[in-house]
């Protein structure tokens, strides 16, 4: 759930990244929603989904966050998470390890 809220923050502060789908690597395999990982791909076990998401469309097997965009999506949509087809190009957030040495 961190991630979920510094991802929130992130993207409110930084005006850049405010508007627009931000993919986050989530994915639908077999019914399950997945992220994808480095070495192996893990369960989601805490969700943000907007309301009515993930709305189970069979070729939206994707997740991403939408922006705050008050003129196309209510605010209650700001930031949280929708499923979308794949086939789809978006900007994106990724983890990665760092060494303080």
């Amino acid at each position: 759930m961190a991630e979920i809220y510094w991802i929130r923050g992130y993207r409110s502060f930084h005006k850049a990244l405010r508007t627009g789908l931000l993919s986050i690597g989530g994915y639908r395999q077999n019914g399950h929603w997945m992220w994808k990982g480095n070495l192996a791909d893990n369960p989601i076990g805490v969700t943000d989904w907007a309301v009515g998401e993930p709305n189970n469309t069979p070729y939206e097997n994707c997740i991403v966050i939408i922006g705050q965009e008050a003129d196309k999506s209510p605010f209650k949509f700001w930031f949280r998470w929708l499923n979308v087809g794949c086939d789809r190009k978006h900007g994106y957030i990724c983890e990665k390890r760092m060494s303080f040495n």
